[in-house]
């Protein structure tokens, strides 16, 4: 006769039965069933756990406490608020799940739930809407714009490795890219910029001669300081090879907000 399985709460309660208790059995299943969570649990610490009656007592000295109406009170109001939420969607998917196409697509062609919930005027104009959002996002989308953003850093590269234009005036141009940009694309432009002007414009064959000190200088940090380190939001990125404050790491390198004249806290750290 082949063994049978165990359910996942049973293996669960044996495996973590030095710190079991009904409100972490609760919580890590999710359960907001009051009667059933201590049914189970009952059930399951009775069946499975050599000392249950330890348990059991921890568990009815604990069911008599302040801590456990709030507890179960808590687990109502969460259920009643997804019972509530649940409802809403399922009546919002009663009233447009069935010709949502139609909605988006064709004016006038509404069925009688929609009709008798939104009236006729209220759809077409929300059809019309939402043609026009369509048509203006599709003119130019985000995509478009970093594919094309892509494509011109792409051929100011390649202008300088061919030695059409020099690094000035690949400067000039990337800068020039970057202005007026979204914050963090402007960054990142602006890392690119770095990068050419500091990394070897043909590959280095030989990387066992390449330290520590210049991989960071040289390559790292053209890069990051750009996209992690702003001095007008006092953000800072600190190559200290310092032992932080906060554990006993020695660290190549940190991103440390200031705070008035002095360094605050540490966002994160960096090893190479």
């Amino acid at each position: 006769k082949r063994n049978r399985r165990l359910s996942n709460d049973a293996q669960w309660c044996i495996g973590n039965q030095t710190t079991l208790s009904i409100k972490s059995f609760a919580e890590h299943f999710g359960l907001l069933e009051r009667q059933y969570t201590n049914a189970r649990y009952r059930t399951l610490v009775t069946k499975y756990i050599s000392d249950s009656d330890q348990l059991l007592d921890e568990y009815n000295n604990w069911n008599n406490s302040e801590e456990c109406i709030l507890f179960w009170t808590a687990k109502q109001r969460k259920k009643n608020r997804l019972n509530a939420e649940a409802g809403v969607v399922d009546y919002l998917g009663d009233i447009i799940g069935y010709e949502t196409n139609i909605l988006l697509l064709t004016p006038d062609q509404h069925s009688k739930t929609l009709l008798e919930v939104f009236s006729e005027v209220t759809l077409n104009s929300l059809h019309s809407s939402l043609i026009n959002k369509f048509d203006s996002h599709f003119k130019e989308t985000d995509i478009d714009q970093e594919a094309h953003i892509v494509s011109q850093i792409s051929r100011i590269i390649a202008a300088v490795e061919k030695k059409e234009i020099d690094q000035s005036e690949a400067e000039l141009k990337l800068l020039t890219l970057a202005r007026g940009k979204e914050y963090c694309l402007t960054r990142t432009i602006k890392a690119i910029n770095n990068l050419l002007k500091k990394v070897p414009t043909n590959a280095i064959k030989d990387i066992a001669c390449i330290s520590e000190s210049e991989l960071f200088t040289t390559y790292v940090d053209p890069i990051l300081s750009s996209l992690v380190s702003d001095p007008e939001r006092n953000t800072l990125l600190r190559w200290s090879n310092k032992t932080s404050k906060e554990n006993d790491f020695r660290l190549d390198a940190t991103i440390t907000k200031l705070k008035q004249m002095k360094y605050h806290h540490n966002l994160g750290h960096g090893e190479i």
